[in-house]
C-alpha cells in the first residue's frame, strides 16, 4: 500500500544519506541538483549501491542517460530517432564536447552542432541518418544536450561535458594539448579526469 511504499522510500533515502556521508567526493557532487538526481536514480538502479570512484560514477550516469533511461521505461526511440549504439552515441558526444572545449565554446549554434555530428557519421558507418536527427535524439531523449535558447545547444552540465571531452582527449592521444593547457584553470577538471581515464603508460 501507499504507507508501506512511503516507508520504503524513506528507508532508501536514509541509507543513501548514510552512504554519501561515508564518501565525501560523491557527497560534494550531490550538492548539484542535476547530479543529485542522477545519483538517486543510479542508487535505485544499482539496488541501493553506488560506485566508489568518481570516474565510474560519471561513466555510469552517462551510460544511464544515453541508453538505460528509455530502456528502463520500455520506450522505443527507433521510429523517430536514429537507432545508435552506445558506442556510437559516446563517439558523437565525445567529439562534440572536446571540439567545443578546444574552441572555448560554452554553447553552439544548432546548425554548427548538426554539422559537427554530420562530419562524424561516416567514420561510424552511419550513412542513413543526419546530424540534425542525431542532435534531436540527444536533446529530446538523453538529457545530456539541451536547447536553453532557441537556436543554441549546450551540455546540461559541465561535469558531463568535461568527462566526455577527457575521454576523447585520451582516445585521440591529445596529451600535448592537455600539457599545453595545464596552467589554464578552465581545463583543470578535464585534465584531472583525463589522468584518471588514461592507462599507466600514458
Amino acid at each position: 500500500n501507499d504507507e508501506e511504499e512511503q516507508t520504503k522510500i524513506q528507508g532508501h533515502a536514509t541509507s543513501l544519506r548514510s552512504l554519501l556521508n561515508g564518501r565525501p567526493p560523491l557527497r560534494r557532487l550531490a550538492k548539484n541538483p542535476l547530479l543529485c538526481a542522477m545519483i538517486c536514480a543510479l542508487y535505485q538502479e544499482r539496488l541501493q549501491n553506488l560506485p566508489n570512484e568518481r570516474l565510474q560514477l560519471y561513466e555510469e550516469c552517462v551510460e544511464m542517460l544515453l541508453t538505460r533511461r528509455d530502456e528502463g521505461r520500455r520506450v522505443s526511440t527507433n521510429y523517430d530517432y536514429p537507432p545508435l549504439t552506445l558506442s556510437q552515441r559516446l563517439a558523437l558526444l565525445q567529439d562534440l564536447s572536446y571540439w567545443m572545449i578546444i574552441n572555448g565554446y560554452s554553447d553552439v549554434e544548432v546548425d554548427l552542432t548538426d554539422q559537427r555530428f554530420e562530419r562524424k557519421l561516416p567514420a561510424l558507418s552511419l550513412t542513413d541518418t543526419s546530424g540534425e536527427k542525431v542532435r534531436r535524439l540527444f536533446v529530446d531523449r538523453t538529457n545530456l544536450l539541451r536547447e536553453p535558447v532557441v537556436g543554441r545547444i549546450d551540455f546540461t552540465h559541465l561535469t558531463f561535458q568535461e568527462y566526455l571531452a577527457a575521454s576523447e582527449a585520451v582516445e585521440e592521444d591529445s596529451f600535448g594539448v592537455l600539457i599545453k593547457h595545464a596552467g589554464n584553470d578552465t581545463w583543470r577538471e578535464l585534465i584531472v579526469l583525463a589522468l584518471g581515464i588514461a592507462r599507466q603508460k600514458e
